[in-house]
């Protein structure tokens, strides 16, 4: 779906997204050609392997990138709740503008969203002055709410940072990215930093939160089980590029791409009692990526043809496979 046919339903659309960072002075694609679109109310998960461009991709899309990375190439279209914008247009006021207001972002470490100086109902209603005029006291207030609805207290809320736990802080900068009701929420490995329980506690925080408003939810995570049970539709990446799309149940259930069928073969979930678990062969780095398929150094089914670009093949059940040997029998 093109960002013209979202402006009916809304929700977030990526077309052709490249992201660039630069090392020695030349510029090297990290991120290339990637596009998904993700409806509002609906939950599309990220994943693949360390170094794949999962967490570049979610910071390109709230314009976030590191000093040393840039976004050049794509569109990045957020659509609801007022004018549909291309974010990747926008220059640094223009983001100041919709950061939080349109598109929230929760990041994978708690504690590095927080200012440690400030108590935590400012920074939670901060999103409030800046997007909808609020008053101190009004922000504050509602900072309050925002906070109670995510299972904290009012003794939270005049808290100060250090005095959190590294879960009611990623409570707390859950309530901050939603306190302005964006239309977008990017969720970057969320609860990787998280023990068990609390993981569980803050992804039934998203899965109802996501419900409620109607959001559009771009979730990455490396922990496949938490896009199997939160996602509608999942984006398997390696080496920079999406090369398997679809809905969760049919991508997972029967992965067509090598690199997806090596990845959820390596999952835990699926190892045998006694049998060692597979493993994926080393990545490359950017600058030593092939040409063609990206992931054909290190395919099993790697062929001629997998020098030259792969196609993408659009399967039943929405399913889309960005390689030349899905079909052709070994």
């Amino acid at each position: 779906m093109t960002a013209d046919a979202a402006n009916d339903v809304g929700g977030l659309v990526v077309e052709q997204l490249g992201v660039d960072v630069v090392s020695g002075g030349v510029a090297v694609r990290v991120v290339d050609d990637v596009s998904w679109v993700v409806r509002a109310g609906a939950a599309a998960a990220i994943v693949g392997e360390s170094g794949a461009g999962k967490s570049l991709t979610a910071r390109a899309l709230v314009g976030l990138l590191p000093r040393a990375a840039r976004a050049a190439s794509g569109r990045v279209v957020v659509s609801g709740s007022d004018t549909d914008v291309d974010v990747l247009s926008l220059d640094e006021p223009g983001w100041r503008r919709v950061r939080g207001a349109r598109i929230g972002l929760v990041m994978q470490e708690p504690r590095a969203a927080f200012d440690p100086l400030v108590r935590i109902d400012e920074q939670v209603g901060s999103a409030l002055r800046a997007h909808r005029g609020a008053t101190r006291a009004a922000a504050r207030a509602a900072a309050t709410r925002a906070l109670l609805d995510v299972g904290l207290g009012a003794r939270h809320a005049t808290a100060w940072p250090h005095e959190l736990s590294s879960g009611e802080l990623q409570r707390a900068a859950l309530a901050a990215a939603l306190v302005a009701d964006p239309d977008v929420l990017v969720a970057d490995e969320p609860t990787s930093a998280l023990d068990a329980t609390v993981a569980a506690q803050i992804l039934a925080l998203l899965r109802r939160e996501r419900a409620r408003r109607g959001l559009a939810l771009v979730l990455v995570t490396h922990d496949l089980s938490v896009a199997a049970a939160h996602c509608d539709e999942v984006h398997v990446m390696v080496a920079g590029r999406i090369v398997e799309s679809g809905p969760v149940a049919t991508v997972f259930g029967a992965p067509r791409h090598p690199f997806a069928r090596a990845l959820l073969g390596a999952a835990p979930a699926r190892a045998l009692p006694g049998t060692p678990l597979p493993t994926l062969p080393p990545a490359t780095a950017p600058q030593a990526w092939p040409s063609g398929c990206r992931f054909r150094d290190r395919c099993p089914d790697v062929a001629a043809v997998c020098a030259e670009e792969p196609p993408w093949l659009t399967l039943g059940d929405r399913t889309r496979v960005r390689c030349a040997r899905v079909g052709v029998d070994a």
